[in-house]
C-alpha cells in the first residue's frame, strides 16, 4: 500500500548506514512516512538477512547494487502488503529463502489482486457514494449516480474499480510475480520458547541472534524480527498510525495487543533501535518507549472519543452518518487524520478504523444478547427442574 504524498522528498542516497544494519528508504525527513516501505539489510552469525524488499523499480535497482554478487541471504517478510515485497522475485536468487506468516499462504498467489480486493471490498462494505467520492475518482454527482443505481452499483462498479486499482497498484509496484518455490511459511503451531536476557516469549528461532514474533492487528500475518546481538527491533508496520489499514485482515484488538507486547518487548529487553517500516529508526530505549507510548495513547484517543460518539448516536445508523459523525468530530487528532486519509495517503484509513470499531462493537452486542439469552434459558431450566 503505497503512499501518494507528492511532498515526500525522495532523492534519498541509498543505502543509510545505522548501528548494525543498512536502510534503503524514499524519504530524507525522519518526521515523515516515506512513500514506501523502508528495507533494511544485516548480518547475523555470519548469516545476511534483508528485511521486506519493498516496490519499485528505483528500490529493486538500488538493493541489486548493493548486494552486488552476493549470493547468499534471506528474506524476511513482515506482511503481505504489496509496498513490502513486491520486489521478492527479482532479488530473490537460486539459493535464497523467502519467509513469511504462515497467513500469508493464501495472499502470496494473488500479489497483485491484493490491492483490488481491499478497494473492491471498502466499496462493497463501506456506503458506496461516500467511498466512491473519497477515491477522488468521481464528483459528488457522479458518485450519487453510481451508487444509486442498482445496475451500476452491481454490474458497472466492480469491474470499473477493479481496473482502477489494478492500474494504480502497476504504477506504483511495476511488476511482481511471488516466487512461490522458495518460501517457508512460519507456522504458529510450530512456535518455540524463546529465552531472552530478561524475557521469556513464544515465538521463531531464524537464527542464534535473530527471532520472529507474532503481532496481528495491521494485518493477520504481520511478524517482527528482533536482531537481539545489538538490540535492534524491526516491526514493520505495527506501530503505524492508524492500525490498522486493512479492511481485509486487519484487526483493532489485535493491533492494541501487539504494540502491548512491543513495549513490553522493548523496556524488558532495553531495546536500543526501533526500526519501522515508514519511518526513519527511532534510537535509544528512552525515545522507544516514548514513541511507543505516544502511539499507543494517539491509538487510544482515537478509539474513545469514536466509540463514546457511537454510544451516543447509536450503533444502527448508516455506516455514511457514523462516518461523518466520527470526521466531523471537534478534536485536532480527528481533523488531522481525516485530512490525511485514504486516498491521499494509504498508510491512514479512518474510514476503515470507523468501520472496524463498528464491527467490533456490534460483536460485543452480539455476544452479549447471545450470553443474556443463554442466562434466561438457564435460569428457565432451573425452574423447571426445582418448581
Amino acid at each position: 500500500m503505497n503512499s501518494s504524498d507528492k511532498k515526500i522528498k525522495i532523492s534519498t542516497a541509498n543505502p543509510l548506514k545505522h548501528r548494525g544494519f543498512v536502510m534503503f528508504t524514499s524519504t530524507e525527513k525522519k518526521e515523515r512516512a516515506s512513500h514506501v516501505s523502508n528495507t533494511y539489510i544485516f548480518e547475523t552469525d555470519g548469516n545476511c538477512y534483508i528485511i521486506d524488499t519493498s516496490c519499485g523499480g528505483k528500490r529493486k535497482r538500488e538493493l541489486k547494487k548493493f548486494l552486488g554478487n552476493k549470493k547468499n541471504y534471506t528474506i524476511l517478510c513482515t506482511h503481505y502488503h504489496n509496498d513490502h515485497i513486491a520486489n521478492n522475485w527479482f532479488i530473490a536468487k537460486r539459493g535464497t529463502g523467502i519467509i513469511y506468516h504462515k497467513n500469508a499462504a493464501s495472499k502470496i498467489p494473488y500479489l497483485r489482486t491484493n490491492s483490488t480486493g481491499q478497494i473492491l471490498k471498502m466499496y462493497r462494505d463501506l456506503d458506496k457514494e461516500g467511498f466512491l467520492t473519497r477515491l477522488g475518482f468521481f464528483s459528488k454527482k457522479s458518485a450519487r449516480f453510481l451508487s444509486g443505481s442498482s445496475f451500476a452499483s452491481r454490474f458497472i462498479m466492480p469491474p470499473l474499480l477493479f481496473i482502477i486499482a489494478y492500474n494504480i497498484s502497476f504504477k506504483n509496484t511495476g511488476i511482481m510475480l511471488p516466487a512461490r518455490k522458495k518460501i517457508k511459511y512460519l507456522d504458529p503451531a510450530e512456535k518455540k520458547i524463546i529465552k531472552l536476557n530478561e524475557t521469556t516469549l513464544s515465538g521463531w528461532i531464524i537464527d542464534k541472534n535473530l527471532y520472529a514474533f507474532e503481532t496481528p492487528g495491521h494485518t493477520d500475518c504481520h511478524i517482527i524480527y528482533y536482531k537481539a546481538d545489538d538490540k535492534t527491533l524491526f516491526c514493520g508496520d505495527a506501530l503505524n498510525f492508524l492500525n490498522p489499514n486493512d479492511i481485509q485482515f486487519g484487526n483493532i484488538e489485535e493491533t492494541f495487543s501487539s504494540i502491548d507486547f512491543i513495549m513490553e518487548l522493548v523496556i524488558n529487553e532495553k531495546i536500543e533501535t526501533l526500526a519501522s517500516g515508514h519511518y526513519h529508526p527511532i534510537e535509544g530505549n528512552d525515545n522507544a518507549v516514548k514513541y511507543i507510548k505516544d502511539i499507543k495513547e494517539k491509538h487510544e484517543h482515537v478509539y474513545s472519543i469514536i466509540r463514546s460518539e457511537l454510544q451516543k448516536c447509536g450503533i444502527n445508523l448508516s455506516f455514511s452518518e457514523i462516518f461523518d459523525m466520527a470526521g466531523n468530530l471537534e478534536d485536532p487528532v480527528i481533523k488531522k487524520l481525516k485530512r490525511i486519509s485514504f486516498p491521499v495517503s494509504t498508510l491512514v484509513f479512518l474510514d476503515v478504523f470507523v468501520y472496524k470499531l463498528i464491527t467490533e462493537i456490534k460483536k460485543e452486542l452480539m455476544n452479549s444478547d447471545t450470553m443474556e439469552n443463554k442466562l434466561k434459558c438457564g435460569e428457565a431450566e432451573n425452574m423447571n427442574l426445582n418448581p
